[in-house]
């Protein structure tokens, strides 16, 4: 590498002497350092020297970056990653580099740390810390803050969560998330402020932090406080936390007052090592193995059943008490509460491709059938009134026997040009339906525009989507807040139609659900359950097409 790096000096320096005083100094410079950075860039398995990361523009580092993450995320292109992936460089692992904290926001997500410190980029360990599009890191001396909004229906807010690299990995600091605000619900709702004070950066600070009920009448109710100092100790890397003031549950006898530090080890609650959860007054509780203390989570809805994830403890899935009955998942490394889908919980699944699945119970014709949803809530197959042992072959069997069957006498859509829809490649001569969220393409004007209206508010916006082949029996439900029980507009069917659901969506958790037969021909129909509310971004919708 020296030797080809002293051949290519000579050689600008030749061209130098030769063409005179047509090239500046700086020009040469310039010229000799683009040539060096090429060589580094085409080294083996492109990998990055040391000091690529280190001293160079933000540009140059992101040009370094972007091969090795397209190396794990094949279908990653460069619009994509310019768009949606936030990258904060820092020396991250306290080795003199410039490492790099990386944030996709175009969904739900983890965030992803890289090091360059052997020469090469490399993925730092990482405790799993989650984000979605409002995430953003920042870096705090030795501290990585994570600042975050809760994700789920009916959930507002802000909060921090703080990390730290040991020397192994980063390490999450804060298994309770930090709230500077909170607010989860809708006509009756629980609210929550919170300050930080810095006392020597995020190594010593206090947090304060009320959380209030409040009804639909707007009677107030103080349900707990929070006075405690954040005290880092570098020996163990963990915080120490010492109260500071009242702290007051309602589910204690009294409130405290004591100002003894505690370390985190006795004070700390942490799901990893174990939990128990029960419905008690219709809120869902939680009790820590390692600490025995017993919490209320921040649920607004009266539940009738919940119960852990069968392979991921940070999740425990629960259906609503009242009628149609709706499944959502708590998350308890964001402290948010996630809309899946209408129905009662049966299972979820932990084995690719169908991690994070769900089967859900739901009355059909009079039968009780099981219906699978993947992770975002969308309707996948229906398996039947009973589950096999083999429940992945079972799906994979009810699905492969769904999508053989949409050919079958299937009449394919004319007369619409092909176009890309939110980066999904759709030539229309090989479906015979399709349905797409907040539809803006090229064939808006081929489609007859139908507005339904579920209230005559000044204030009402719409939900739109398209509507390309027939869609029969057309049902509209809107849902307004978490306890609403859905006004249902029947439409009748539909065709190529660009439909307008106007109402007041108040709310994160207000949504519609649009039901209906797709006819495949020869007897064989599909169903469709699908979802669209106003706070996914487009991009995290599944354009549903059949063949």
């Amino acid at each position: 590498m020296r030797r080809q790096s002293l051949l290519a000096f000579i050689i600008i320096l030749s061209l130098f002497l030769t063409v005179g005083c047509q090239k500046s100094e700086a020009e040469i410079r310039a010229e000799l350092k683009a040539e060096m950075a090429s060589e580094t860039k085409s080294a083996e398995n492109n990998a990055a020297d040391t000091n690529a990361l280190l001293g160079t523009a933000k540009s140059e580092n992101d040009e370094i970056v972007y091969p090795y993450l397209k190396s794990i995320y094949p279908e990653l292109t460069p619009e994509a990653f310019n768009l949606n992936w936030n990258l904060t460089y820092s020396d991250i692992t306290r080795e003199g580099h410039l490492d790099v904290a990386i944030v996709d926001t175009s969904g739900y997500s983890a965030a992803i740390f890289l090091t360059s410190d052997s020469g090469k980029i490399e993925p730092i360990k990482s405790d799993e810390i989650f984000t979605e599009s409002n995430t953003t890191i920042e870096i705090n001396g030795d501290f990585i803050i994570i600042h975050g909004t809760p994700h789920g229906s009916g959930l507002n807010g802000n909060y921090i969560d703080i990390a730290y690299f040991d020397g192994n990995k980063v390490k999450l600091l804060t298994h309770e998330s930090l709230y500077t605000d909170y607010r989860a619900g809708n006509q009756s709702y629980q609210e929550g402020a919170g300050t930080i004070t810095l006392n020597n950066g995020y190594s010593d600070f206090n947090y304060s932090y009320q959380v209030k009920s409040v009804d639909a009448n707007g009677a107030e109710k103080i349900i707990s406080v929070i006075n405690l100092n954040y005290a880092f100790n570098p020996d163990t890397a963990e915080y120490e936390r010492g109260q500071i003031g009242e702290n007051f549950s309602e589910l204690d006898a009294s409130p405290s007052t004591t100002s003894e530090s505690t370390s985190s080890t006795s004070i700390t609650n942490d799901y990893h090592q174990g939990y128990d959860v029960h419905v008690k007054k219709d809120q869902l509780y939680i009790t820590y193995h390692n600490t025995g203390n017993e919490e209320v989570l921040l649920t607004p809805i009266e539940i009738d059943y919940a119960t852990p994830s069968s392979f991921d403890p940070s999740r425990i899935y629960f259906t609503t008490k009242a009628k149609p009955y709706q499944t959502y998942y708590y998350n308890l490394n964001s402290m948010s509460t996630v809309y899946i889908n209408d129905g009662q919980y049966v299972t979820d699944l932990k084995d690719s491709p169908y991690e994070h699945f769900v089967v859900l119970a739901q009355l059909k014709d009079g039968s009780t059938v099981r219906d699978v949803f993947d992770d975002r809530g969308q309707f996948y197959c229906t398996l039947g009134v009973r589950l096999d042992k083999d429940l992945n072959n079972q799906i994979s069997l009810a699905y492969e026997t769904a999508n053989s069957d949409l050919t079958l006498g299937s009449m394919k859509l004319t007369g619409f040009e092909n176009e890309i829809v939110n980066d999904t490649p759709l030539s229309y001569e090989n479906y015979s339906f399709v349905l797409m969220p907040w539809y803006t393409g090229i064939n808006q004007s081929k489609l007859t525009t139908n507005n339904i209206s579920f209230s005559d508010n000044p204030n009402n916006t719409k939900i739109t989507f398209a509507v390309l082949g027939t869609l029969k029996n057309v049902s509209i439900t809107y849902y307004g807040s978490m306890d609403s029980i859905g006004e249902v507009e029947n439409v009748g069917d539909v065709s190529n139609q660009l439909i307008n659901a106007f109402a007041l969506y108040s709310s994160d958790v207000s949504h519609i659900k649009i039901k209906g037969t797709v006819d495949l021909g020869e007897g064989f129909t599909r169903d469709v359950d699908y979802v669209i509310d106003t706070v996914r971004d487009y991009d995290q919708y599944e354009i549903l097409a059949f063949e």
